[in-house]
């Protein structure tokens, strides 16, 4: 209980325990804790970014942008990604691809992503502050149980997993391609997302 919720006292899981028919006494439970090297609860909430990360791995996803430049019939154009990443399975869904990234459109490509998100435990969403989320994009994911926590401005290191999921498939699929138009484009981003699932998954159970 301590573990799990960092803001309760001694007097509050005492209160829990004795919900679940279990008599123990304040001291106890004192004693208990520190014995097991836990703090009372204002020392134990201060936390570490990195901590909270760890204790909602489960059901934290965030999303972001990534484009490039293509070659199509009409010349050179920028190409953009919405993509959504599941922390702890590292599964990666692109939402969509596009040449404008409207708010119009990134409005109804979050609306069709509601399979991620197909359960009733609570989830948290992380993204940035990019002028592409429309102001209706958070109130999206209420439907899905999901709180939307939007990071302050020029701090990729509060998204480390889309920052490092952008970065591996520039460096090791995009950057070595002359893309030629959209199709060829998303053929790219679909078989490396594929072999990106694969390959983080047989990392970890390895």
């Amino acid at each position: 209980m301590a573990n799990e919720n960092l803001d309760w006292g001694y007097g509050r899981i005492m209160g829990e325990l004795k919900k679940l028919g279990i008599k123990l006494g304040r001291n106890t439970i004192k004693h208990y804790m520190i014995e097991n090297g836990l703090d009372p609860a204002p020392k134990r909430y201060e936390d570490s970014w990195d901590a909270y990360i760890k204790r909602t791995f489960k059901t934290l996803f965030s999303c972001d942008f990534f484009s490039k430049t293509i070659c199509t019939p009409l010349g050179l154009k920028t190409i953009f990604v919405l993509f959504f990443i599941n922390i702890r399975t590292r599964k990666v869904h692109i939402a969509g691809t596009t040449y404008k990234p409207t708010a119009e459109w990134v409005f109804e490509k979050a609306k069709e992503i509601e399979p991620l998100f197909d359960n009733d435990s609570k989830k948290l969403l992380i993204r940035d502050a990019d002028s592409k989320y429309p102001d209706t994009f958070d109130d999206i994911f209420k439907n899905y149980n999901t709180l939307v926590k939007t990071i302050p401005y020029r701090s990729p290191n509060l998204n480390p997993y889309c920052e490092g999921f952008v970065g591996t498939i520039k460096r090791e699929c995009l950057d070595k391609f002359f893309v030629f138009g959209k199709d060829h484009f998303n053929y790219l981003i679909k078989e490396f997302v594929s072999y990106y699932i694969y390959a983080t998954t047989a990392f970890r159970i390895g």
